[in-house]
């Protein structure tokens, strides 16, 4: 991603040891899904990660910058399997543009604390 990508930045809140696999591996997903539609429609656009984790629950918000370049396509399948993963979870999300041009994709999902 970092070829394609001008820069990441993550911010993280919280403690993540105690989220189910099954939150962990949607974040994850979320996460490198929005990271491969930036690559794919926005080449060279800077990239805002935050996770904030509390109990059980993580919130995620990810943000790029506009463009650099027009790109055509679309038409893919990964926001829909971003709106189904966390759907599965009883989750909220949240995909669209900005106002500064760029695209956001946020959400929280919610569940028990991984039994240690």
């Amino acid at each position: 991603f970092r070829k394609r990508i001008e820069s990441i930045e993550l911010e993280e809140k919280g403690n993540f040891d105690h989220l189910s696999t099954a939150i962990q591996l949607t974040c994850y997903r979320i996460v490198e899904e929005s990271l491969s539609n930036v690559v794919k429609h926005a080449p060279n656009a800077s990239v805002t990660i935050s996770l904030a984790s509390s109990g059980g629950a993580i919130a995620f918000d990810i943000v790029n910058s506009p463009p650099q370049a027009t790109v055509e396509g679309g038409g893919g399948f990964g926001l829909v399997g971003m709106a189904e993963r966390v759907d599965l979870l009883g989750g909220t999300l949240r995909t669209g543009p900005t106002a500064e041009g760029g695209w956001q994709v946020c959400g929280r999902i919610c569940g028990k604390e991984q039994d240690q």
